[in-house]
């Protein structure tokens, strides 16, 4: 007997098994045909013996301009700055390690921003701002830092927020039968013809 292709035997009764020389590559299931054979490839693979590798980065899973990594049957996604996830898809809150020392945190792309609270400035709002550097107390008197402001510590004879206020000694009119000369850091008494003392109060 002349045998039809793909068959063998005596009588030509015997099918020639194509898949015996495993033709399917990368662990595919070779299936047997007439004068032939196919291949079901597993996932990951195509072509007719299942020789090629389907790169799935060509669907552009990586977002964000993030780098996707063909492998087989997979990929994997190099990430830019600032984002995680299977996809990038996850932009990290860079504000959860609370960085900002004294206000608020605004998350960006791979960064963040700190609005202060009032008295405070740097990066991270940790830096109290010196309210006395510009020397805000008058008159020799002495500036305390505080959070957001300051106090001064007026030398005798001054008073006021910022020791501009001359303390006036006359006041309330100590001198009773005379009048009152405001100096320095006190007063005298000018005394009505016929008193004396401090206060004027003897005749």
């Amino acid at each position: 007997c002349v045998c039809n292709t793909g068959f063998t035997g005596q009588n030509c009764e015997i099918d020639i098994d194509e898949c015996l020389s495993k033709p399917c590559k990368h662990g595919s299931e070779c299936i047997d045909l007439i004068d032939g054979f196919t291949c079901k490839c597993k996932s990951g693979y195509e072509g007719i013996t299942c020789e090629a590798d389907i790169n799935e980065c060509e669907s552009d899973p990586c977002l964000h301009e993030s780098t996707c990594v063909n492998l087989e049957d997979a990929f994997t996604c190099v990430c830019a700055a600032g984002y995680n996830g299977k996809h990038c898809e996850i932009d990290l809150n860079e504000c959860l390690s609370s960085p900002c020392k004294h206000g608020s945190c605004v998350d960006l792309v791979n960064s963040y921003r700190c609005v202060c609270d009032k008295g405070f400035e740097g990066l991270k709002c940790s830096i109290n701002i010196d309210e006395c550097f510009s020397n805000p107390c008058q008159n020799f008197g002495e500036c305390i830092d505080q959070i957001d402001g300051f106090k001064c510590l007026c030398s005798r004879g001054w008073l006021g927020t910022f020791c501009n206020i001359k303390v006036n000694y006359c006041d309330p009119k100590p001198c009773i039968h005379g009048q009152c000369i405001d100096l320095d850091q006190q007063y005298t008494c000018e005394c009505n013809h016929g008193y004396e003392g401090n206060l004027l109060n003897a005749n």
